[in-house]
């Protein structure tokens, strides 16, 4: 795409608010673990709608996690815990980029780069 710079805003969540923003937007009136809020159209990590480029940095969107869903998933084990948050990271960023898991293909090759690009940050995250 040409940009050296990506940024994604995060906020960390209670079960509460996750599940209000899950039932606005999605009408899924139950908590989940993290939403996703693209600013841009993409397909499986290729643009499909110009970015307006103000600075050097290109915000792709927003981020939402429930950090009580985390915990009641993992029983508040901390490594199990820092786990999931990795990868509720790296799922939200998919799904900014343009992956989805609707159909059993999209589950597939999402799942195949969930798993790369984790095998690549668990270590600088010691998890």
């Amino acid at each position: 795409m040409g940009f050296d710079l990506f940024s994604v805003s995060y906020l960390l969540s209670d079960d509460i608010y996750i599940r209000e923003l899950n039932r606005r937007y999605r009408k899924i009136d139950k908590a989940t673990d993290v939403l996703s809020f693209p600013l841009y159209q993409f397909y499986r990590g290729e643009l499909m709608e110009p970015i307006l480029v103000q600075e050097e940095t290109v915000l792709l969107g927003d981020v939402v996690i429930s950090l009580d869903t985390i915990r009641r998933r993992t029983s508040g084990r901390e490594r199990e815990f820092n786990r999931y948050l990795l990868q509720a990271v790296i799922h939200a960023i998919l799904h900014l980029v343009g992956y989805d898991h609707t159909t059993l293909k999209e589950r597939r090759v999402m799942r195949e780069k969930e798993r790369d690009l984790f095998n690549k940050f668990r270590e600088v995250f010691d998890v």
